[in-house]
């Protein structure tokens, strides 16, 4: 039985995101035609287009805009991933996550639910806190008992090593080794969906395997390396809860 008071931490609850869509304006007279502007801070703003992603201040926000998006509820969750792709195709994939205590007491857990396509890897994943101390996840209902209607909502609960006072901020991340590549005629697919369970603005960086050979990327990069005989590809991208936007890239790789 647990002792210590929880409170449900903000930046993992599903909430409405802070965001003003379709046509945006700058100070400087540039307007942005179907565009996203997602509220991040007080005074920091992502836009998004078809095309770009832009960070702004309000400073460079025409009035109207930044009133629109600072109207819309809470900032998205800002996660920060990384797939390492392995020789025989399966994918080593980590994410972490912000977990900030905007309450008055502190707190010992945290939850947030599951997207549908995530069930068939939860049992495969690890999550460990920011000082590296394995975090063990709580499903409800069980993973023995989940339904097979995917729209009932599964509820994960990480409880906490050490409780989060008021006001603190931490990260956690999460972890598993599960096959996220298909062979094709055109190469191999790396493939990720987005379809998040909140609304996300997602940092994703590849690792490509050594041998390996880009032939596509979907969509434009926001970077693209090389390190250490690897190949890497980064996006950056803001997500609507539930929103389906593969980031996707195609290689071949030298045989051995």
């Amino acid at each position: 039985m647990r002792t210590c008071l929880v409170t449900l931490v903000a930046v993992l609850t599903l909430a409405t995101v802070s965001a003003a869509q379709d046509t945006i304006k700058l100070k400087n007279g540039t307007v942005y035609s179907d565009a996203i502007l997602v509220k991040l801070s007080p005074a920091t703003y992502i836009l998004q287009t078809p095309k770009a992603l832009l960070e702004l201040t309000d400073e460079e926000l025409a009035a109207e805009s930044a009133r629109a998006a600072r109207n819309h509820g809470r900032p998205p969750v800002v996660a920060h991933d990384f797939n390492e792709i392995h020789a025989d195709g399966t994918v080593t994939s980590y994410w972490t996550l912000p977990l900030v205590n905007n309450g008055r007491k502190a707190i010992t857990e945290t939850r947030w639910g599951l997207a549908p396509w995530e069930r068939s890897h939860a049992e495969k994943r690890h999550y460990v806190d920011d000082r590296g101390v394995s975090l063990q996840p709580e499903y409800s209902p069980p993973i023995s008992r989940w339904p097979d209607d995917t729209k009932r909502r599964i509820q994960v609960t990480l409880p906490l090593a050490v409780p989060l006072a008021p006001g603190e901020r931490t990260t956690f991340t999460g972890s598993e080794t599960t096959n996220w590549t298909r062979r094709t005629e055109e190469g191999i697919v790396f493939s990720h969906p987005g379809d998040y369970a909140e609304d996300r603005l997602v940092w994703r960086k590849v690792q490509l395997p050594l041998g390996a050979h880009i032939v596509r990327i979907s969509p434009r990069p926001s970077a693209r390396f090389k390190h250490g005989g690897h190949e890497y590809v980064m996006w950056r991208r803001f997500y609507k809860k539930g929103e389906v936007y593969p980031m996707e890239v195609v290689y071949t790789l030298d045989e051995s």
